[in-house]
């Protein structure tokens, strides 16, 4: 997720970039961040909950 934000961040125009607030591209890197941490977290223990199966 967070390589996706960032390719979409890279492929703005600097028109695009200009008018985009820092804050909001900082938010959203973050945003990718947690999604990709909560994603190895749910992997984690749905692995755990495989190997007690």
């Amino acid at each position: 997720m967070l390589k996706k934000m960032l390719a979409a961040l890279a492929s703005m125009t600097v028109t695009q970039k200009t008018f985009a607030p820092k804050a909001l591209s900082e938010a959203l890197l973050d945003f990718g961040s947690e999604i990709d941490r909560l994603r190895a977290d749910f992997d984690e223990l749905r692995l755990k909950l495989e190997n007690k199966k």
